[in-house]
Order: structure tokens, then sequence, then C-alpha cells
């Protein structure tokens, strides 16, 4: 797969063929196709040879991002809509279901995609991303340009887009650990959020709509749709086959929890006589159990098996390349882990991996631990919300006003919520207040937390955690750094959990079916048996195992004292005073750890995004060099 890219100029005479310089930037993810662009009047766009199509008239041009998996489904629909295809092509389909269905042809997608399609006869230009959010896809709209591309950099090297960091975004960053949603860490850069399309004309003038909601589908506001348990490992195994008859060479990630298992069985069962590679990074202080049970898996599955230790000096040499090729700062572990497992492989096949399926198969550690006894307001909130606010309000606001003004608090957000979202940052609301002054007026916890979840009617923090992960932590976080870093070593990932299919049956059944007493559910019977059998967990944290083992093996103090004469400090971005006052700590706890490494990639990352042009390649230039120059 390649990458694409788009400029609407002012009018045609300005015209200054910006997208070659754009898909340059984007060499190091294409495939061995030459790049290909088109102009129509003030309009440009270009991808690579394979990713761009037309209709007869070439007054419709698609191009394309990704891989769709029920391309003969689509075929079939096309043709009994009464449209020849003369070429079967993914490009052809495209567009014949885009002049059958219009802006809704979308709908009628399975995959993981970014898509571009210009309509002369609407004049309009209209991006698309997939529901899940794997394909990122970022836009500008400037006075005089309108520019998009798959990649931040891409926008950055034209000239156009001014290298200034968005200060709310670098608040939400240290908060989160990466940035939510349609933000980027570029001013007046956008992100198109997963499951929405946007319009746009010469004019400037742009709208983004939505086409799918996982919200409508957790909350049963899909008519039509039933879903049983048993539907979801039917869903799962229509999944992994589907992208089995796609891809040719495959591998599957070994992480040595259920599951893996679960992933590995159904790729061997749909691959019964075919080399099948898994991969497995060894993490320090990783339970051996663990590991074992991941070579018993590719014993048990005649599946060849690679192993590698994650080295914490290594991957610290290799930071600066990854930074860049990242396009956002990211602090959590899943960065190292998808750039070593891309590299890892042997030569280039697609990688199956689990992602996605801890989120839906069994609770959050961090949610389990979160019910404690309600108070008061808490209480009087779980009434239906008519009576509360009509009848209970009014009467308790003249006995005690705090408790009524408490519960009306908890009407519109939960303290629950708030506890959930608390559980996941780096820098709560007052060690980011400490850090950076200037940030912190930017952003708000508790006004991040009422405004995500408004209009949500979940009562569970389980429902909620769901919610939180699959918007936004796995499309922003997970999914972003394994489109990104697989393109370097000609690496595919796949994520068969994440069909949009399969998470519409999963939401709008965990409503109302919890985890068992393992933490267990939509589990194959088989599956589950031997995960109970075995004692196996469905997933294990490995960002904390990262963090307990570098916290001996990396001397992060020498990387605050780095951080002491940065750039995040010369630029009043963050205080001085709160580096200085751990550079004395004698000893570093997981969370002061994880604080100074989000620091330390959002140090690289302003230093490669913002303090220099923007390169086309990434540098070569290690760690210590990195901070000696400007």
């Amino acid at each position: 797969m390649g990458r694409i890219a788009g400029v609407i100029y002012p009018n045609a005479f300005q015209n200054n063929h910006l997208v070659h310089l754009m898909l340059r930037t984007l060499k190091h993810r294409q495939t061995h196709s030459e790049d290909v662009v088109h102009a129509k009047k003030n309009i440009e766009f270009g991808c690579h040879m394979e990713g761009m199509a037309s209709n007869e008239q070439k007054n419709i041009w698609v191009l394309f991002d990704g891989l769709f998996y029920n391309e003969p489904q689509l075929c079939d629909l096309i043709r009994k809509k009464g449209f020849t295809l003369k070429d079967p092509s993914t490009g052809s389909i495209l567009i014949a279901a885009y002049s059958i269905w219009k802006q809704d042809f979308v709908k009628y997608l399975v995959g993981s995609f970014s898509i571009a399609v210009f309509d002369q006869n609407q004049e309009s230009l209209f991006l698309f991303r997939d529901p899940i959010g794997k394909h990122p896809l970022y836009w500008y709209q400037g006075q005089e340009h309108f520019l998009f591309a798959s990649e931040l950099k891409a926008l950055l090297v034209t000239g156009i887009v001014p290298q200034t960091a968005d200060e709310e975004s670098l608040a939400a960053y240290l908060s989160f650990g990466f940035i939510s949603r349609d933000a980027t860490p570029i001013l007046n850069v956008h992100k198109l959020p997963p499951g929405h399309y946007l319009q746009t004309n010469s004019s400037g003038r742009s709208v983004i709509k939505e086409y799918w909601s996982l919200k409508d589908h957790m909350t049963g506001k899909i008519e039509g749709q039933k879903y049983t348990v048993e539907d979801v490992p039917r869903l799962v195994h229509k999944s992994i086959r589907e992208r089995v008859h796609v891809h040719q060479d495959l591998s599957c990630v070994l992480t040595g929890d259920t599951r893996s298992l679960w992933l590995a069985s159904e790729l061997r069962d749909a691959c019964p006589r075919k080399p099948i590679q898994g991969y497995l990074l060894k993490y320090p202080q990783q339970p051996q159990e663990e590991a074992s049970f991941s070579y018993n898996i590719a014993e048990k599955l005649s599946i060849e098996h690679f192993s590698q230790d994650l080295e914490a000096n290594n991957l610290l040499d290799e930071l600066v390349k990854i930074v860049w090729f990242l396009d956002e700062p990211i602090a959590g572990a899943e960065v190292l882990e998808s750039w070593l497992l891309s590299k890892l492989q042997q030569g280039p096949c697609t990688l199956l991996s689990p992602s996605g399926s801890h989120q839906f198969c069994s609770f959050d550690e961090e949610v389990r631990q979160l019910p404690s006894p309600p108070s008061l307001a808490q209480w009087l909130a779980s009434f239906p919300t008519s009576v509360a606010r009509n009848a209970i309000f009014p009467a308790l606001r003249l006995i005690h006003s705090r408790t009524a003004f408490q519960m009306l608090r908890e009407l519109h957000t939960p303290s629950w919520k708030l506890d959930y979202i608390q559980s996941q940052v780096i820098f709560n609301k007052q060690a980011l207040s400490r850090l950076s002054p200037r940030l912190s007026k930017h952003f708000d916890l508790s006004v991040f937390t009422q405004s995500f979840f408004e209009a949500c009617p979940f009562r569970t923090e389980d429902t909620a955690g769901l919610y939180f992960n699959l918007i936004t932590h796995l499309p922003d976080s997970t999914l972003l750094a394994q489109d990104r870093l697989r393109g370097p070593h000609n690496t595919q990932w796949c994520t068969p959990f994440l069909d949009h299919r399969v998470v519409e049956a999963v939401v709008s059944l965990r409503q109302e079916h919890k985890p068992d007493a393992q933490g267990l559910l939509f589990l194959p019977e088989d599956i589950k048996h031997f995960s109970q059998e075995k004692q196996q967990p469905m997933h294990y944290n490995s960002s904390a195992l990262l963090a307990n083992h570098w916290i001996n093996s990396i001397d992060i103090l020498k990387v605050a004292d780095l951080l002491k004469n940065g750039v995040l400090v010369e630029q009043g971005i963050i205080d001085p005073k709160w580096i200085k006052k751990y550079l004395g700590t004698k000893q570093i706890y997981t969370g002061l750890f994880q604080q100074l490494w989000s620091l330390l990639i959002l140090e690289i990352w302003f230093r490669i995004y913002i303090q220099r042009p923007m390169t086309l390649s990434a540098p070569r230039s290690s760690l210590q060099e990195l901070f000696v120059t400007r």
C-alpha cells in the first residue's frame, strides 16, 4: 500500500506542483509502483499508480490507501444495480460503487482505508476514513490552500503549513501519552476522525459528516441489528478468513496470552498446509509461563517461532528515527512493540495482530478496581433523570444544597467516568500545572471528560472504558503506531478483531453481557476451556512490564539531565524546576519513569517537527547528537 496526497490551489495558475514533493516525503512507505499525479483545474492529487482510478469520462477520480476484504460481494452488488464492471480491480470497484451510491458508498466497504474522491460534476473533493481508524488522514485549510495527505510530514514539507505547535494538543499528549480524535500537534492541522468523511470545494467551504457511529451501536440505536454472544466468534472467524484470502505471506503475533492462542488457532485452521511464522517480544520480568505458553502455541500449531528480547539501549539508539516516522508524539509501549515486531519479520509479509481483542473480551484491570460504595449524591443520581432533576433536586436543595449540586454534577458527568479517565493519565491536572503552567491553561481533564462522554448513556465503568479505548486510544495510539512503523520494514499489519462488523457485535452486546469470573467474554468454548485449564491471562500489561524493566536498565536521570537544557525548557513549555526536582532522586518509580519518558518523546518530536525544516527522510542522528544540535 502507498499513500495519498492532494492540494486545492487558489486557482489553476498557481499550481506549484506540490504533490510531487509531498509524495517524495511518503516514499519510505510506498510500494515499488511509480507515483502518479493528476491535475484538474486548481486541484492536484496523487499517489502510487495502483491507488488511483477514474471513470471513462474522467470526471470522477478515486485515490485510495488501504485494503478491502469484501470486493467479491461488492462486485455482485454493483452488477445487481446494472453496472458493468469491465475491470474488477479495486479502483474500478470503488469508482463503480461511488457512481451508484455517491457518498454512501463507503458504508458498503469492509477494510482499513483512507480514500479521496474528486467529483468534477459536484465540483467537490471528498475524504473518507475507515470506521475504526486504521489509516490516518490529515488535512489543512488555509486562507488560500486546502491540503490533505496520509502523513503529517507531507503537509509540512510544502512550506504552506506553518510548523507551529498546537499547545492544547501538547497538553492533551502530556495527559494521555497521545493526541485524541481530530486534533494534531500542529496548529490548524486536523485528523479526519474514524467513521467520518469530509467534503470541500474550490471555494474553501468544508463540512465533516459521520457515516458510522460507535456510540449508536453501543447504545442500541441501530435498528434491525440483533446479535448473540455466539455471533462474535463466528464474525472473528469470517474476518480472519477474508484476510487470509487477500494476503499471501501471513504471520502472527504471539503475545503469550489467550487472545494470541485464539488468533493463531484461527489462522492455522484457515491455512492448514501453509507455512506460518509467529513473532514474540520477550519482556524482561515477564512471567515465564507466558513465554512458555507462546512456545507451546507455536509447537502445537506448527508455527515457525521467532522471538526478540526488548533491549533498552538498542531502542534508544533508534528513538530519533522512530519519532520521525510516527508523525505525532506517542508515549505508549505499543510504539516500541510495533517497531520491533515489524523489524523482526523476515522479508515482506502481513502480520496478524490481536490488537483490540482484550478491549472487548475482558474488563480492563483499571476498571475492575474502580467500583466503591456510592456517595449520597451518586446514589440519588441513579434515579431516572426526570425524577432526580424535577423532584429530588428542589427538595434536597432546601435541606443540603451542596449535596444537591453534587447530584446535578453526577447526572451530567458521573464521578466514575472522571475516575476512569484519571486512571489513564500520565500527568493529572495538578501534576500538569506544576510541570507546565503554560500548557495546563489549555487543557482541563474534567472538561475533556464531560465533552468526551457527552450524551453517552453508559451506566457502567466497563462500557465507558470500552468506549474510550475504541474511540480514541486504539486509533490514536496503538493503530497509529502500527500504521506508521510498518512502512520502513515493508510490513503490513492486519487487525481482524477490529473488523468493524466484529466491533458492532461486541459493543452492542457488552451493555448486557459481562465477563465471567475469569474475565473472559465472547471466546470460543475450546479456547476458553484451554485458557482456564492452563490459567493463562487474557491480557498482560506490556507498558508496565517495559517500564519496570527500563527503570533498572536505563539511567532515566541522564535523560532528565538532557531535558534540563532542552528546547521544551528553552521555549518555556515546561518548568525547569520540575526537571531539577527529580535530578537528585535516588529511586525512580513507574509513574515518574512514564512521565520522564513522555517528556523525552515530546522533546525529540519538537526538535524534529518544530525546530527544524521538515526533511524528506528519517534523520540519522543518535539521541545524543540530536540534543547537541539546534
